[in-house]
C-alpha cells in the first residue's frame, strides 16, 4: 500500500466510534399492509381527487335535511369501496409504492385540468 492510504486507514482507524442502539432503545417501524395503503389512497382519491363530483352530486340538495347526510355518506362508502375494489386488483407489495405515487401524480394533474377546462 503506499505511505498515503496506510496513513489515511490509520488515521480512520483512531476515529471514536458512534455507539450503536441497543434493539430496546430502537423505535418500531410502522407496519402497513398493501390493503390498508389502498384504503388510505381510496379516502385521498375520494376527498380530494373528487371535488367536481361533490359538487355535481350535492349541487341541489339542502344541508339541513338529514336525506342529504345520509346520501352523502353513502355517495362516500360508494365511491370509497369502488375505489379500494379497483386499487387491490392491481396493488401488491412489489407494485404498492411506485404505482400509488404514479396514481397520485396523475390525479393531482387530471384534477387540475378538470377544474381548470
Amino acid at each position: 500500500m503506499p505511505a498515503s492510504i496506510h496513513s489515511l486507514s490509520a488515521a480512520l482507524r483512531r476515529l471514536p466510534r458512534l455507539p450503536r442502539l441497543s434493539r430496546l432503545s430502537r423505535l418500531p417501524r410502522p407496519v402497513l399492509t398493501t390493503e390498508t395503503l389502498a384504503l388510505l389512497a381510496s379516502l385521498y382519491f375520494a376527498f380530494v381527487s373528487n371535488r367536481l363530483f361533490w359538487g355535481a352530486a350535492l349541487a341541489d340538495r339542502d344541508w339541513a335535511m338529514p336525506a342529504t347526510w345520509t346520501y352523502a355518506a353513502s355517495l362516500l362508502v360508494a365511491l370509497v369501496c369502488l375505489h379500494l375494489a379497483l386499487l387491490t386488483l392491481v396493488l401488491n407489495r412489489w407494485t404498492a409504492r411506485l404505482l400509488l405515487a404514479a396514481l397520485v401524480i396523475a390525479t393531482a394533474m387530471a384534477t387540475y385540468y378538470m377544474q381548470a377546462y
